[in-house]
Parts: structure tokens; sequence; C-alpha cells
């Protein structure tokens, strides 16, 4: 029989694996549900995009080229840069050209809030003022690349549903299989049924009922935020309203980065959680669990005394998550079929030894970062400094470009 510590090792397993199955199941049951017919021409209300730039995105210029031409019949969209001198204009008249399209406005950020992240304090000039009769606020970021119903889709929850807020998801796809990469891809992977679950949207792709942005006390919530997704989220879940995710709503990402760049990308998602939403305690607990059920190879090469039962329910873990995580890429596959969209596949053997290379990392990478941005005190994002913590929770420090550019 096997002894009280193995039995600990495999019930733990068996159990933890039965929620995280649980969840991806959550993930695939909704982006497999039938498409919903999308609003039809006359019922689409005025709707105003907003995009908040700082320094040039690698996918700008193509999704700047999509942006204007969404089939949607009644929209806006503001670009608030950083700068005059920012090179984001340089890409802005090289797509849109010098006269700009009747429905773009080009604007440079003019007031910079002390206590939020830059692109907060830009999205909040941009919606000081909404175009009349809008009834949807659509955010993107730069490295989104946005396909033609992509602002339809957003909208249609909000206007027919009542939503208060419409998001999607972003799926990576690097082109080339380096380690930071797919780190990042099974991150993403692992992270997404997380945010279905904690309700939090995704900044990238997101569209707001406008009377929910026009609420004053929303607006004050922002002005002390570091993401504007966690931000938003959780005051519509405070007001009891309704957070959607269009089955339709998959953005891939072809974006290629280094070990260290996820790392710092991994420690800013965090970040948001911890200034903004509520449910920071249990997404530190639920990573921290999640990690730490894959080093268990490390304490078994450590001499954990456990017999071969607990190995075997490891391996039934590992490849019952493996199979999740196939179930769930199959059903974002299947939404981008329908937009005649391909991602790159899983033909090279140096992908696939990458690409484990990759999950025997991510934990402890994951690991430590979980634990840095419950600590940190100061962080980076972009050339600009914000100290974390205390009160305010957060506050602008130093602008490294800004310093540049003035010498």
């Amino acid at each position: 029989m096997p002894d009280a510590l193995t039995l600990i090792v495999a019930i733990s397993y068996l159990s933890l694996l039965a929620w995280q199955l649980n969840l991806k199941w959550r993930v695939v049951r909704n982006f497999r549900a039938p498409l919903p017919s999308l609003m039809e021409d006359t019922e689409c209300p005025q709707a105003l995009v907003v995009l908040c730039l700082r320094g040039g995105d690698p996918f700008l210029k193509h999704s700047l080229g999509l942006l204007i031409q969404q089939d949607y019949p009644r929209y806006q969209v503001r670009i608030v840069v950083d700068s005059p001198d920012d090179e984001a204009h340089g890409i802005l008249r090289e797509v849109l050209g010098e006269s700009l399209p009747p429905q773009i406005e080009v604007l440079n950020l003019t007031h910079r809030y002390p206590n939020c992240s830059l692109k907060i304090s830009g999205l909040l000039q941009a919606t000081q003022n909404l175009p009349e009769g809008t009834k949807v606020v659509a955010v993107m970021d730069g490295d989104a690349v946005p396909h033609r119903g992509w602002l339809r889709e957003l909208a249609t929850p909000i206007v027919r549903e009542g939503a208060a807020l419409s998001t999607g998801v972003r799926w990576y796809a690097p082109h080339r299989s380096t380690l930071g990469s797919l780190c990042r891809f099974w991150w993403n992977a692992s992270a997404t049924p997380m945010l279905l679950w904690y309700q939090i949207p995704w900044g990238g792709t997101m569209a707001v009922r406008s009377d929910l942005f026009l609420n004053e006390n929303l607006r004050s919530r922002l002005q002390l935020a570091f993401g504007e997704d966690s931000a938003i989220s959780q005051y519509a879940l405070d007001l009891g309203e309704r957070i959607v995710y269009p089955p339709s709503l998959v953005i891939v990402n072809h974006e290629e980065i280094g070990v260290r760049e996820f790392f710092r990308f991994n420690v800013r998602q965090l970040i948001s959680a911890r200034v903004s939403h509520h449910s920071w305690p249990w997404i530190v607990l639920h990573s921290l669990i999640s990690s730490l059920a894959m080093t268990y190879p490390l304490w078994r090469c450590m001499g954990l005394p456990v017999s071969g039962l607990a190995d075997i329910v490891f391996a039934l873990y590992c490849f019952a998550m493996w199979g999740g995580e196939l179930a769930q890429a199959a059903a974002f596959r299947r939404v981008l079929a329908t937009r005649n969209e391909t991602i790159a596949g899983w033909n090279e053997w140096g992908r696939w030894v990458d690409s484990l290379l990759a999950v025997i990392v991510l934990p402890y990478l994951h690991l430590g970062a979980v634990l840095h941005a419950s600590t940190l005190r100061r962080v980076c994002w972009r050339g600009v400094w914000y100290r974390v913590g205390g009160r305010p929770v957060l506050q602008v420090e130093r602008d490294e470009w800004a310093e540049r550019a003035s010498r």
C-alpha cells in the first residue's frame, strides 16, 4: 500500500488536475460555441476607438491599415501619441498620409496624471468628451491586429445584450521558436483560463459601454491604476455588470521576445492586477500552486521520499494538461479558420524541442515573476518608472525617454 506522503501527493495532483481542466473546458466551451449573429448596419450606433501610442510597435503599420478598413458603418478613431517628437507620428504619416481620413483624429498627450500609467492618461484625455451619439468606446493596443469585423464583434454584446464590457483573447504564435517567445506562448495558454475565471479583460481588444466610461467614479479609479483592463473590469463587477468574451474575438500576435523581456512582461501583467483587481490574492495563490506543481521533478531529484505512484500521477497530470492546451489551441484555430487566418504549425522538430524546454523553464520564471510582482516597489514600462505600493498605490517617478529627449 502506498505510504501517506505518496497518497497526499497523488491526491493533490489529481485535485489540481480536475480544477485546471475545468478552467480549460470553460475556455474551449466558450470559443467552440456557435458564432453569434452580428448587428446589421442599421443597428450599429456611433462608436469611438481609442489607440494610445508611445514608440513604434512592430505591427503598428499593419494594425493601422486594418483599423481604418473596419466594416463598421459609424466609428471614429482617436489616436493619442505620447509627444510631438514620438516616432509613432512618422508611422502614422506613412500609413494614413499627411491628410488624415475623416474618421481619424490624432492628438498629443497633454496631461500626464501623476498616479496612473501614461496609457491611462491618454485614454482619459481621449474620452473627456465623446462624439455625439457614441454608445461604445473600444480600446486597442498598437500590437493588436484587428480583423475586418473586429469592432462589430466587440460592439454587438454591448448593444444587443446591454453588457458593460466585451473583450477578446490574444493568442501568441511566434514565427520563430525562440525560448522567450515559447515561454510566453505557454504562459498565455495557461493564463487565458484564469482571465475568464476572474473576469479580467484584455486591454488590447476591449469595448466599454459609453455611459460607464463617462462615470466619474470610474474615471477617478483610472487615475490611480496601472492597467485600464483590470480597473474597468473590477468597477463593472462591483456594479454587478456583465463582462462578455465573444467567441469570435481571438487576436493573433506573432511578436518574438527574449527570456528577459518575457519576464518583465509577465511582471507587468501581474502588477496591473495587484494595483486594481480585488482577485489579486487568489491570482497569486493560483499562480503559486500551478508553478510549484511543475517543479515536482526537481523535488524528486532532491530525494522526495515518494513511490512510483506519485511519478505516474505527475506524468498523468502533465499529459492531461498538455491535452487541455491542445484542445484550447484547436478551439482558437477553429475561430481563426472562419476568418481564413492561419498560424504557424508544429511541423518542425526544433519547435517541439524548444517548446519542451520552455515548458520546463516557464514554471520557475513565472514563480519568480509572481514573487517579484508581489514585493516590487518600482516597475518600468516603456521608459517610465512607476513606484508601486503605499499611498497612492501608484506614482510616476521618472520618464527616461523624456530625459533623453531634453538633453
